[in-house]
Parts: structure tokens; sequence; C-alpha cells
């Protein structure tokens, strides 16, 4: 059964706990964070607001996501190639408060069976994750933002397939992020737990692990971001120990359609560092999501125009003509993504 959960994460409830077979083990590892936010996996700290809501739709392909090392220290694969699909959404409940979901499924996967050595070809569901984002700073107000994130993997998939764990698990994470530098660069940081029936997978102990990330979001042009992540856990039983520290690094583009840039479709690339279970020898993605624009009352444009803007000339036609071609309607604009000089515009309307 699962080992109790430390203090940090008493918010997490998981009601209803299942014996594990001892081959149950998930490579379907990526997790699109559910707001469709700066980043792919890794979550920030800022939440939708009440009513908005998005949602997204990732495929990625993955090489080798799980293999043994026979006695000749040849790499063997238990899952040599792997296509999941994976669904994504979120919607804003309170001001401090979203949950989302991340349904998972196997369309492909190429199976070898540890014992036997038999191949075949399957598709399967994977597990469920659902899971809640509550804030505890804004990084509008400090320096940093801070946000909690407890999720539970519901036991959808197939653990003797090897996308799914075959009992509930679950834990959270805090969620850190900083505000935009130059109006370009943002950085975010996830540390957290999650619990899991203690396993042994093709020979390798796995159960609880520790959990870590950081990713870099840079704007480019209005368009198109590019996005840095790496994210990685250890056991809780053998810290840092080779085989149980599954760890993942890479980048990728995202890009934006239309004026208003609520479609967005992201490529990217990365691969396992290491001997880590799961750990993947390259994995490719591509994703379509909706991100609907943030809300800007007046009274805020007006605040925050006051001083920031009066070195501007808000009359210059040519300047005002351009930001006319640029910047999207005043209910749709996004300080985060759009140009502040969008304000200009706005005010003189």
């Amino acid at each position: 059964m699962l080992r109790k959960f430390s203090p940090l994460f008493l918010l997490l409830i998981l009601p209803f706990l299942a014996e594990a077979r001892p081959t149950s083990f998930d490579t379907l590892r990526f997790h699109p964070a559910t707001d469709q936010g700066l980043y792919l996996q890794i979550y920030g700290a800022e939440l939708l607001e009440r009513r908005q809501w998005s949602a997204g739709f990732h495929l990625d392909y993955v090489r080798e996501p799980l293999a043994v090392i026979d006695l000749n220290d040849n790499r063997q694969p238990v899952v040599r190639d792997l296509i999941g699909a994976h669904l994504s959404a979120a919607v804003g409940i309170l001001d401090w408060l979203e949950v989302g979901i991340n349904p998972n499924i196997a369309l492909y996967e190429k199976f070898f069976d540890p014992v036997t050595g038999a191949q075949s070809s399957r598709i399967r569901l994977g597990d469920t994750r659902v899971g809640a984002r509550i804030r505890l700073l804004s990084k509008e107000d400090y320096p940093i933002g801070i946000a909690l994130i407890p999720f539970i993997d519901l036991p959808t998939g197939s653990g003797a397939s090897y996308v799914g764990n075959n009992s509930f698990a679950g834990g959270g994470l805090f969620a850190l992020e900083t505000r935009r530098i130059e109006e370009r660069l943002t950085f975010a940081m996830n540390l957290g737990y999650w619990a899991r029936d203690r396993v042994v997978v093709v020979g390798t102990p796995f159960d609880d692990l520790l959990t870590f990330g950081l990713a870099g979001n840079f704007l480019v042009v209005r368009w198109l971001e590019l996005i840095a992540e790496f994210q990685g856990g250890t056991t809780v039983s053998g810290l840092f120990e080779p085989s149980g520290t599954p760890f993942e690094g890479g980048g990728g583009a995202r890009y934006s359609i239309g004026k208003e840039r609520r479609i967005q479709i992201t490529t990217a690339v990365s691969a396992g560092v290491g001997s880590g279970l799961g750990n993947p020898s390259i994995r490719g993605v591509v994703g379509l999501s909706y991100t609907p624009p943030r809300r800007v009352k007046g009274v805020e444009i007006q605040e925050s125009a006051t001083e920031a803007f009066q070195v501007y000339e808000l009359q210059v036609p040519d300047e005002m003509e351009r930001l006319r071609q640029i910047c999207p309607e005043r209910q749709n604009f996004n300080k985060d993504r759009d140009d502040p000089r969008c304000i200009k515009l706005y005010l003189s309307q």
C-alpha cells in the first residue's frame, strides 16, 4: 500500500487505494500543464481567471521508454515504440483556484514481453490525472509567484502493458514562477512528491518519487515563443541511485495563430538523461491548444499606464497605425504576451 504522505501534502486525499501488480508501471510520462500556460509540463504560478477555461491535445512519439540491460550490457527494450495521445483541460473556479484533467491514451505500443520476449502491438488506455492549482502568492504582487498543485492519478490504464499504475497514485507540487524579465523571459520551477505503490519493474524496485523541474519561456516575437524544460525525480528509497532517478530535458517552440493568438501550435523534442527507469531515448511532441486571453479591466489599464507611458505621444499617427496592426482587441489584451504599448492605443480610443 502507499506509504503515508508527509504533512506537506495533507491537502491530497487518496480515498480508495488498491494493491498494485508487480508489473505495473506508467510509460505515458508526458503530462502537459492543463492550463496551456507558458511551458509544456512545468506549471507556472498564475491561474486562469474565474470561469476562464483552456484545452489542448498533444501527441508524442517515444523511443524505448522502458528497457532492461542484459548480462552483456546490451539495452533490450520492453516498450520499444510508443505513441501517446494526451488531452488536457482546465477551468478557473475561484480567483485563487482552478481545476484540471489530463486523460492519456497509448495509441500505439510496440511491446516485448520481458519474460518470453514475444512481440505485440497494442492500443491501451492510460491513467487519468485530475488535479487543482491553488494560488499562494501572485507574481503580480510579489517578485515570485507561488502555487500549490495537488493531483490524483486514477488507475484507468493497463499496468500489464506498462501504461498504468494499476492503483491510485498521486501527490502534489509547488510551482514557483518569476515575472517577465525585460518583457521577454520568464522562469518556473516545480518541486513535489509523487506517491505510488512500491513495485518491482523488470527487476528494478520503484516507489515514491521526489520530483523536480525547471523551465524557461522566451518571447521572440508576439507569435513565437521558445521553451526549454528539464524535469525528473528520484525514488525516496534510493535517493539519486541511477536506476531510480529518471531525468529528461529538451526544448521546443510555440506558434500563435491569428491576431488574438487564441490557437497555439507546439513542437518539442527531448531526451532521457542517464539510466533512470522510464527514461526515453528520444521524445517528439506536437500539440494544438486553445488559450483564451485574460480580461483587462479599463481601470487596470488606466492605472498601469498613468506613469509608465507618460513619455509617449499618444497621437503620433505612424505609431498608432502600427499598434492597430499588432494589438488585439482591448478585451483580449494579455499583459504577459502582448506589447505593453498597446495600452496607449486603448487609451486613445
